[in-house]
């Protein structure tokens, strides 16, 4: 299968007025772009959002990845879920992540999780009562 090729910096939007409804569908559609070494950001709209981002297929190209939601006010920007990580970054990718408010309840869970080759940077966030830990990096991986 071909890949669409990118011809310029682009944002995918996530929301109840955004193309994508959860921050999974526009990481899906995402990892079929061949990003061409543009940049990428995915922009949450404020909400609650029950469903976690398992991000195991790096985006091919990227120059930099950017997920963001409510800077200025993380709490209106919810990622609450239950028996996963939130955000879990596991393969070769560099994203910067910023604007959540992160709960997690349930099996052993995290706010944030970088492994095999993630590379995490983390701008403002709120952190909840999380099951495990609000930050936890493994397999000598970076947040």
């Amino acid at each position: 299968m071909a890949r669409t090729q990118l011809t310029a910096d682009t944002a995918l939007t996530v929301g109840h007025t955004g193309a994508y409804p959860t921050l999974q569908a526009a990481w899906n559609a995402l990892v079929l772009l061949d990003c061409y070494g543009f940049n990428v950001s995915i922009s949450v709209q404020d909400g609650a959002y029950t469903t976690s981002l398992a991000a195991t297929i790096a985006p091919l190209g990227a120059a930099s990845i950017a997920i963001t939601g409510n800077v200025a006010r993380p709490e209106n920007c919810t990622v609450s879920v239950s028996n996963n990580d939130a955000f879990w970054f596991d393969g070769p990718m560099k994203v910067n992540l910023a604007g959540f408010r992160v709960v997690t309840s349930g099996a052993p869970s995290n706010g944030v999780h970088a492994s095999r080759g993630a590379e995490i940077d983390l701008g403002k966030m709120d952190y909840g009562v999380v099951s495990m830990a609000h930050i936890l990096a493994d397999a000598g991986r970076v947040v």
